[in-house]
C-alpha cells in the first residue's frame, strides 16, 4: 500500500493536477471569502453595472482568431515529434499576433476611460481600466498558458496563480472604506498572474510576425477556437446581453454572483482538463486512434466525477442555509445557484472535446458546440419570455451542457466503432 501511495505521489500527472487544483482551490476559498465580503457592501445592481463592461470584452476576445488554440495543439505535437524549431516558430508568430491585438484594444479602452473621468463618470472610467487588464489576462495570459505542457511547467503555472488570491485577501479590509473601488482593485489582480506567467514562461521568443505562418495558425486554430468561443466567452457575452435586454441590470448582478460561485466549484474539472489536454494530443500523435485517447479520458472523468458528486449536494446545502444569513443582498440568486450546481459534473465533458481536437474532428466539434449553444439560448429565451426570471438562464445552461456531453460521447463512440479492425499506427 505504501509503495502504491509513493508511486502516485511521484507521478507527474498527479503532481500537476494536485498543484493546479491546490492553487485553484486556494484561490477559490479566498475568492469565496472575498465574494462574501463584497456581497455585504456591493448590491446586485452595482455588480450588474460593473459586469456590463465585460460583455464588450467578451465580444472582442474573438479577435485573437484562435492562434493560441493552435499553439495548444501544435506546440506539444511538434515537441513530441522532436521538431523543436517548428514548435518555436509557432509560438513566435502567435506571440506577435496577440500583442498586435492587445495594444489597439488597450488604446481604445484607455481613451474611453479618460473620457469618462473627464465627464465625471469615474465609476465607468475605473471599469474601463479593469477591462484593459482583463483583455491582457484573457488574450496574453491565455497564450502563455498554452505554452505550458509538462508536469513541472504546470506546477510553475500553479505558483503563478497563487499570487492573485493572496493580493485579493489583502484587499478585503478596504471594503469597509470604499466598496466600489475595492471591487475594481480586486478584479485587477489578474495582472499579477499574467506577469508571473510571463516571467516563468517555458518558451522565450522574440517579436516576429510572418503573415503566411499566421494564416496557417489561423487555419489550424480558428476552427478549434470557434467551438470553444461559442460555448464559453462568446456565449457569456450573448447571455449577458440578453439578460440586460429581457431582464435588468440587477438581474445581471444576480447572474454574475451565481456564475462566480459556480466558477469556484469548477476549478477541479478545469484543472484536470488543463493537465490532460496536451497528453491527449500527444497520445493521438503516437497512435492516431480515438480509442486510446478515450481511454485516457476515462481516468480524469471518473476521478473528477466522483469528487463532483460529493461537492454538489454539499454546495446546495451550504447555499440553502448560509446565503440568507451571510449575503441577504443576493438571496435572489439562490435558485439559480442550485441549478448551476447540478451542471458542474458535466464540465468534465471538456476532456471529451479534447479527443475531437486531437483527432482533428474540428467540424464535428463546431457542430456540437453550435447545437448545445442554440439549445442553451433557446431554452433560456423561452423561459425568460414566459416570466420564469433569471433562473431561466441557469436551466438553459444545464440543458446546453447536457446536450453537449451526450453529443460528444456519441460522436467519440461512433468514431471508435469505425476504427475497429484497423491496424494501429506507431509512427
Amino acid at each position: 500500500m505504501n509503495a502504491l501511495i509513493n508511486k502516485i505521489k511521484n507521478n507527474d500527472i498527479f503532481k500537476a493536477v494536485a498543484s493546479l487544483f491546490g492553487a485553484n482551490m486556494f484561490g477559490s476559498i479566498v475568492g469565496m471569502i472575498g465574494s462574501f465580503v463584497q456581497g455585504r457592501f456591493i448590491t446586485a445592481d452595482e455588480l450588474g453595472f460593473f459586469k456590463q463592461f465585460s460583455i464588450i470584452t467578451g465580444y472582442l476576445f474573438f479577435f485573437h482568431f484562435g492562434v493560441f488554440h493552435a499553439v495548444e495543439r501544435l506546440y506539444p505535437l511538434y515537441m513530441s515529434r522532436g521538431e523543436e524549431d517548428k514548435a518555436r516558430r509557432v509560438v513566435e508568430v502567435a506571440n506577435a499576433w496577440i500583442l498586435l491585438v492587445c495594444f489597439p484594444i488597450t488604446i481604445v479602452f484607455a481613451v474611453l476611460s479618460v473620457i469618462c473621468f473627464v465627464t465625471g463618470e469615474w465609476k465607468s472610467g475605473l471599469c474601463w481600466i479593469v477591462e484593459i487588464i482583463s483583455i491582457w489576462a484573457a488574450l496574453y495570459g491565455g497564450f502563455l498558458s498554452a505554452t505550458y505542457r509538462s508536469g513541472k511547467e504546470f506546477q510553475s503555472m500553479a505558483k503563478a496563480n497563487v499570487a492573485n488570491p493572496i493580493v485579493s485577501c489583502l484587499l478585503i479590509p478596504f471594503y469597509w472604506i470604499q466598496p466600489f473601488v475595492t471591487m475594481i482593485l480586486r478584479n485587477c489582480t489578474s495582472a499579477i498572474s499574467t506577469a508571473r506567467l510571463y516571467l516563468s514562461r517555458p518558451v522565450k521568443v522574440k517579436f516576429r510576425f510572418n503573415f503566411k505562418e499566421w494564416i496557417d495558425l489561423v487555419k489550424q486554430g480558428l476552427p478549434l477556437f470557434s467551438a470553444s468561443y461559442i460555448t464559453t466567452t462568446g456565449l457569456d457575452a450573448i447571455r449577458g446581453t440578453l439578460i440586460l435586454i429581457f431582464l435588468s441590470q440587477e438581474q445581471l448582478g444576480y447572474w454574475s454572483f451565481a456564475y462566480t460561485c459556480i466558477l469556484l466549484v469548477l476549478q477541479l474539472p478545469t484543472s484536470i482538463t488543463a493537465v490532460y489536454a496536451p497528453r491527449i494530443v500527444s497520445e493521438y500523435a503516437k497512435t492516431e486512434r480515438t480509442s486510446d485517447c478515450f481511454k485516457m479520458c476515462k481516468k480524469p472523468i471518473l476521478m473528477g466525477g466522483a469528487v463532483m458528486l460529493c461537492l454538489v449536494p454539499l454546495g446546495i446545502a451550504c447555499v440553502h442555509f448560509l446565503l440568507p444569513l451571510i449575503l441577504p443582498n443576493y438571496v435572489g440568486a439562490t435558485a439559480t445557484i442550485y441549478v448551476l450546481l447540478l451542471s458542474v459534473p458535466l464540465k468534465l465533458s471538456d476532456a471529451l472535446s479534447q479527443v475531437l481536437v486531437a483527432a482533428k474532428r474540428v467540424a464535428a466539434l463546431n457542430v456540437i458546440s453550435l447545437v448545445s449553444t442554440a439549445v442553451q439560448v433557446l431554452v433560456s429565451l423561452l423561459l425568460a419570455y414566459i416570466g420564469v426570471g433569471i433562473i431561466s438562464f441557469a436551466i438553459g445552461f444545464l440543458c446546453g451542457y447536457l446536450v453537449r456531453t451526450v453529443c460528444l460521447l456519441g460522436n467519440i463512440l461512433s468514431n471508435i466503432k469505425k476504427e475497429k479492425g484497423e491496424p494501429c499506427y506507431n509512427g
